[in-house]
């Protein structure tokens, strides 16, 4: 038997700002702010039972409600463009992570036909870790259908591991253009 079946409705809203404000004539601050508000409306009673961790009328798990990247760029002397990053998430994010955020850096300079430049990816070593750590992630909500085994051994199923950010990382980079 082949077909549509509508297993459940959704709703999405959100707003967003972003944009580049000039504060002097080698400065500019850009900015991307977002509020993502994705919630279940309505779903059968068998997936909601199937699926202990849908909850309508929250937000979906694994979709930060608000993220935020701001960044300062300056151009020193006549070439050297220096660029700092912040990049923040809130809780309910794909890391399993209470609200958090780190920051980028990267200088870039003009040499010969094309473009050097070294970025620091989490310059301060925030969240850093390179394996899932199980027992110590943020526990999702469950429905009114979980029982008291959906519980156990965790607070909430399948909630409990974390994934960290990449550690420290240098990155180098020479652009050659043509014409």
């Amino acid at each position: 038997v082949t077909g549509t079946f509508n297993v459940g409705q959704e709703r999405a809203r959100g707003a967003m700002l972003n944009g580049r404000q000039r504060l002097t004539r080698k400065t500019f601050v850009d900015y991307d702010w977002a509020l993502d508000s994705t919630a279940l409306i309505s779903a059968p009673v068998q997936l909601l039972q199937a699926n202990v961790t849908l909850v309508p009328g929250a937000q979906l798990a694994h979709l930060p409600l608000h993220t935020f990247v701001c960044a300062l760029d300056q151009i020193v002397g006549k070439s050297l463009d220096l660029r700092y990053t912040v990049h923040t998430f809130s809780a309910g994010n794909t890391k399993s992570l209470p609200a958090y955020n780190y920051s980028d850096l990267r200088a870039s300079v003009p040499v010969g036909p094309g473009l050097f430049s070294v970025t620091v990816s989490n310059v301060f070593n925030q969240w850093a870790n390179i394996a899932g750590l199980r027992n110590v992630g943020v526990p999702l909500a469950l429905n009114k259908f979980a029982s008291t085994a959906d519980y156990a051994p965790y607070i909430g199923t399948a909630a409990t591991e974390q994934f960290g950010l990449p550690y420290r990382t240098i990155f180098f980079n020479y652009a050659l253009f043509t014409r």
